[in-house]
């Protein structure tokens, strides 16, 4: 097989919740379409480690927005030159007084300092709302990583004045002789998920985390009733390894001897239309597996088994609009949420059934090989994409994994099967 050239996935998860940080009644959007301003979040809601990420970001932004050229620069930026920090700024949407729309590098210093005193305290805030129920005992280490990373580039930009220098591009890894590859496992009926994934382990040294415990496992009519009515074509199910998060992208269970690297689907049907009859056969999701590629899937084999603790996610479309005040003649920004076409999500995604899974090395650059073959991530994704417009990963690196869906600014949690 010829070199793989990617951008290794720099950051590996985990999380934690705690009572007095986030307070139960922090609802953030309930609505179609809603705008949220910094005056309307409670600081006491906001995890440290979050406030300190955003806040990072907002250092970034100013130091490009005062070396404009490598805005200018990475427009030609190839995947050997990839800036995930640059991308994810240049991704924020600013909407004008008369629907025009406009990067935060096109405010003037002002306004672009207005903006980003509240744009980081509220999209803290709506990040931290999404980890409300992690458990106690686990960090957030997604974010502690991040602001590691970002710290020890922060720390560079001093000496980093050159125009034609960009501090935040990663390094590229280059991989050679792949063991596995899509005949050797399309073929093959033996080769299982717990075998695709030691492959991923074992050509690219990719650490996992144990878990003692195997996962828990819902009844099929539990799973359904912790979720309804949110159950509707075009939701996504997203589901964590281990429930939640770890140190890493990938979970052992010694007592189960399994893998797991948790799962995403799009909702294929509404509520309504499941019947009373539920049981492990029924099926209310497609998505992909090694074994079935692209599918509806049945709710016993896709999710109880493994993945009973779930979200359900509405994607959003987020932009960001100024209006004045004209008794303190001040301006204040707004994020503005409108859910997206949940229907045309779906059908998009119902497109790309029976499309074959990514093989052991294209899992690593999966949003390269779409929509040739998917993993169950990258499918979600890309369906949105093209049927919406809207980014819904927060990668850094070439692929795309549950928890990069979970970290979307464009992703709301609107339900889970957690009690």
């Amino acid at each position: 097989m010829k070199n793989l050239i990617f951008i290794l996935p720099l950051l590996l998860f985990t999380s934690c919740f705690d009572k007095e940080i986030i307070p139960f009644n922090y609802t953030p959007f309930i609505a179609d379409s809603i705008a949220i301003s910094a005056d309307d979040v409670d600081e006491n809601s906001i995890y440290p480690e979050i406030a300190e990420y955003y806040e990072n970001l907002s250092i970034v932004a100013r130091w490009y927005a005062s070396h404009p050229k490598l805005i200018e620069k990475s427009a030609l930026a190839s995947p050997l030159n990839y800036n995930p920090i640059l991308a994810k700024l240049l991704q924020i949407k600013i909407t004008g007084s008369k629907g025009e729309n406009y990067s935060i590098f096109d405010l003037d210093k002002n306004d672009m300092e207005i903006f980003l005193e509240s744009w980081k305290k509220i999209e803290a805030a709506e990040m931290s709302y999404k980890f409300r129920k992690n458990p106690k005992d686990k960090p957030i280490a997604v974010f502690q990583n991040r602001n590691k990373t970002l710290a020890g580039k922060l720390s560079k930009l001093k000496s980093a004045g050159i125009e034609n220098e960009d501090p935040f591009s990663w390094p590229i890894a280059v991989l050679d002789n792949m063991d596995a590859t899509s005949s050797e496992y399309s073929e093959n009926n033996e080769y299982s998920e717990n075998d695709f994934l030691e492959t991923l382990i074992a050509n690219y040294n990719l650490s996992y985390s144990i878990i003692q415990q195997g996962p828990l496992q819902l009844p099929a009519r539990t799973f359904v009733n912790r979720i309804k009515p949110s159950i509707i074509k075009g939701h996504i199910l997203l589901a964590l390894p281990g429930g939640w998060t770890t140190n890493n992208l990938i979970v052992f269970y010694p007592d189960k001897q399994f893998f797991d690297v948790g799962h995403v689907a799009v909702i294929s049907k509404d509520w309504t239309e499941l019947g009373d009859s539920i049981h492990n056969d029924i099926s209310f999701s497609i998505g992909t597996s090694l074994k079935y590629d692209t599918n509806f899937e049945t709710i016993g084999q896709s999710w109880l088994f493994k993945h009973s603790m779930a979200f359900v996610c509405q994607v959003c479309d987020v932009r960001w609009k100024a209006f004045n005040d004209e008794n303190s003649k001040t301006i204040t920004w707004k994020r503005i949420q409108t859910d997206a076409d949940n229907y045309a999500i779906y059908n998009e995604t119902i497109k790309y059934n029976k499309t074959p899974y990514c093989n052991p090395a294209e899992a690593f650059y999966s949003k390269l090989v779409v929509p040739e073959s998917f993993i169950c991530s990258s499918l979600a994704w890309y369906a949105v994409k093209e049927s919406t417009g809207l980014k819904i990963d927060d990668s850094w690196g070439p692929s795309v994994y549950p928890i990069d869906i979970l970290l979307s600014e464009n992703i709301k949690v609107i339900d889970d099967t957690f009690e």
